[in-house]
């Protein structure tokens, strides 16, 4: 399955501290029981769990760029990334894994945002992008790889589980009546909400981008 969290503060004085950020990841080990990794940085705290299953010896996360300007975290699975890096290959990218998240990480260099069209996966990611100091997360179209997020003075937290946001103490979890409500009815707390106040699912197919000035949330596809 596999894990992603994190903290991006690019213009805000919170950060998290190596400690904290070991308690958010490790919050997810029961969906990556083989591996974990953490990048720390003024402007962002990012981590992951790993299941390996795409290049097991060589291919822990968070992978960065050849220059270190550009840093992903990925669960799930490009399922074209072969394909994908035999164009990148034949356009002179070279690679230091075979994995599919440095496939992505060398597309998004490339080609930019505009990447997310040529992939076809299953996937929650996080790019740091220190060139422009901007974030990028997106979660598939369809929806199968989980992504929550709560946004506090310009800065945002995410995980791939609730439990991971929390344990950033950075938010104190409030049960949300409306969403107790809405389970009485439905039998379950519909997208965007979850069971506490102020933190959110990504819906399928959307992308959250970050940079010094706002924190915009957008439909990539439909």
């Amino acid at each position: 399955m596999c894990g992603i969290t994190g903290h991006i503060n690019f213009s805000s004085e919170n950060k998290l501290d190596q400690i904290t950020l070991n308690a958010m990841i490790s919050s997810m080990e029961h969906r990556g029981p083989d591996d974990d990794g953490s990048y720390i940085h003024s402007d962002c705290q990012i981590g992951m769990r790993r299941l390996s299953i795409i290049d097991a010896l060589n291919g822990a996360q968070p992978i960065s760029s050849d220059d270190n300007q550009v840093v992903i975290v990925m669960n799930g699975e490009i399922f074209n990334y072969q394909e994908l890096k035999d164009i990148l290959h034949i356009d002179g990218e070279s690679f230091n894994t075979n994995s599919d998240t440095e496939v992505l990480l060398k597309l998004y260099i490339k080609y930019g945002k505009q990447c997310i069209e040529m992939i076809d996966g299953m996937f929650a990611f996080c790019i740091i992008d220190h060139r422009s100091k901007s974030a990028w997360l997106a979660r598939d179209r369809s929806g199968i790889k989980p992504l929550y997020y709560t946004i506090l003075d310009q800065s945002i937290i995410f995980g791939s589980t609730l439990d991971s946001i929390i344990k950033s103490n950075i938010i104190q979890p409030r049960i949300s009546q409306d969403s107790i409500d809405l389970y009485l009815v439905l039998s379950y707390v519909p997208t965007p909400k979850t069971i506490y106040d102020d933190i959110y699912k990504l819906e399928p197919g959307h992308e959250i981008n970050i940079n010094l000035k706002e924190i915009n949330i957008n439909k990539y596809w439909d």
